[in-house]
């Protein structure tokens, strides 16, 4: 039986040095940030922001949270 993940529950990436989890929401909000601030320089903040939240969103997947990568080994 696969284990269903909650919205907050739902994992991009495990630092290997600590093994501590980012979650999905964290990870795409911190990137939308950068992105934004980048995409400032040629006048598309709004495209940069939006291109930040999506490019990850697979990750919301119960198939990636399942298969995709070794949490934490």
């Amino acid at each position: 039986m696969n284990k269903i993940s909650t919205p907050s529950r739902f994992i991009a990436h495990v630092r290997a040095s600590d093994k501590t989890e980012q979650s999905v929401a964290n990870h795409l909000l911190e990137v939308a940030e950068i992105a934004k601030q980048l995409a400032t320089k040629i006048n598309v903040p709004e495209a940069g922001e939006l291109i930040g939240l999506l490019h990850d969103f697979g990750k919301y997947s119960q198939s990636f949270q399942n298969n995709s990568i070794s949490w934490g080994n």
